[in-house]
């Protein structure tokens, strides 16, 4: 039976976090590499079942706030100046997915 509060608390992990913690071995690009990358990532994706983006408030060495948004279906990181601007994007991806 799965623990639901485990799936919670590792939902709730950077991947920043997740990645310190679980470096990939292949540095160089290699095919073998990248692949075990892929697979490493689908492992973590279906461990956690989320497909959800993943947004973090964040700040500027001058104080400006912005917002990090990651998306685990294109594994793609942007980052957006405005909640409004993360919003819009937020709505572009559900319309095009």
């Amino acid at each position: 039976m799965k623990n639901p509060h485990l799936y919670a608390h590792l939902e709730q992990l950077p991947l920043e976090w997740v990645t310190a913690q679980f470096p990939q071995p292949f540095t160089l690009g290699s095919t073998l590499g990248q692949r075990l990358s892929q697979w490493v990532q689908t492992l973590w994706l279906w461990s956690t079942g989320s497909r959800e983006p993943r947004i973090v408030e964040k700040y500027t060495p001058e104080g400006q706030c912005f917002y990090e948004v990651y998306d685990p279906v294109s594994d793609r990181r942007q980052s957006f100046a405005t909640a409004q601007a993360v919003r819009q994007w937020l709505e572009q991806r559900y319309y095009q997915g």
